[in-house]
């Protein structure tokens, strides 16, 4: 669009686990959340941004109801009918399970 930001910052958390394709937030990454907005909040305001904190999600989430944390999480299937070690098809057999 012949345009880009004069700067990017990157805010993430380093993956305990990357072999549980599609899983959800190990207890270790879900409590580092608090520090990722922190520090999001933090840029944000450095930026002459003044995030506003919500007392609740809103009724218009971006996340539909399947993608909310604790649906997603409730609703995974279990070991045994869902392939943990990504797509067989894609990876060679000692790659993993």
């Amino acid at each position: 669009m012949g345009q880009r930001p004069d700067e990017v910052v990157l805010i993430g958390v380093q993956p305990v686990e990357l072999e549980d394709f599609g899983g959800g937030l190990t207890p270790r990454v879900a409590a580092r959340l608090t520090t990722v907005v922190e520090a999001a909040v933090t840029q944000l305001a450095a930026w002459g941004f003044a995030p506003l904190e919500r007392s609740h999600p809103p009724a218009d989430s971006l996340l539909g109801p399947g993608l909310q944390r604790d649906s997603y999480e409730g609703q995974r299937p279990s070991d045994a009918s869902a392939c943990r070690a990504g797509d067989r098809r894609f990876f060679p057999p000692e790659h993993g399970s």
